[in-house]
């Protein structure tokens, strides 16, 4: 999703026949979406390597060196979620990415690198600038409607469509992530 991403990026900075607003919107869904993925690369492997060059069979081995330093990573991380947060708005189609999805991964990128007050900035902002809230308690997360307010990012699915089977859940949407990453569990 990585080279996608950056794929996209760099295609729509190339346009010529697109209005500001549009490009703006699709290269801050595309930055978003580079950051989540080069964000749980580097949770899950942390050598990896970053960068805004889209990979083609062509420059393959001309592009890859060695794995980009930590300092390095976290710059394009916040770089793109800069820009997602500045240039997405707070509501859309449910399904799509939001300022909301955006303040919510950098607040945890901003924990992996310690920065605390970033975290807590992004966290709290989340909460009290836009439409989201947490839910009463956690069940109510769960069941019934999941576009509800603590909801950032659910891909929208029908219940019981083909392949449902009673071992998953009645409801197969995915709800990631979800405002309940920041809710006090004590």
């Amino acid at each position: 999703m990585t080279n996608k991403a950056t794929e996209i990026i760099n295609a729509a900075e190339e346009l010529e026949e697109i209005d500001d607003d549009t490009r703006n919107k699709v290269l801050a869904e595309a930055k978003f979406f580079r950051s989540n993925s080069y964000f749980y690369l580097y949770r899950m492997f942390n050598n990896i390597f970053v960068t805004t060059t889209t990979v083609t069979v062509d420059n393959a081995f001309d592009v890859i060196n060695d794995k980009s330093s930590k300092e390095e990573i976290f710059a394009l991380l916040n770089s793109d979620l800069d820009f997602a947060i500045e240039h997405l708005e707070w509501n859309d189609t449910f399904g799509r990415v939001t300022k909301g999805t955006a303040k919510h991964l950098k607040a945890k990128v901003a924990m992996w690198e310690g920065d605390w007050e970033e975290a807590k900035y992004q966290a709290v902002s989340l909460i009290e600038e836009g439409p989201h809230s947490l839910m009463p308690t956690t069940e109510e997360v769960f069941s019934g409607d999941r576009n509800n307010a603590e909801a950032l990012f659910v891909v929208q699915s029908q219940d019981r469509s083909i392949g449902w089977r009673r071992q998953y859940h009645d409801e197969c949407q995915l709800c990631y992530p979800i405002l309940s990453d920041f809710r006090y569990r004590g």
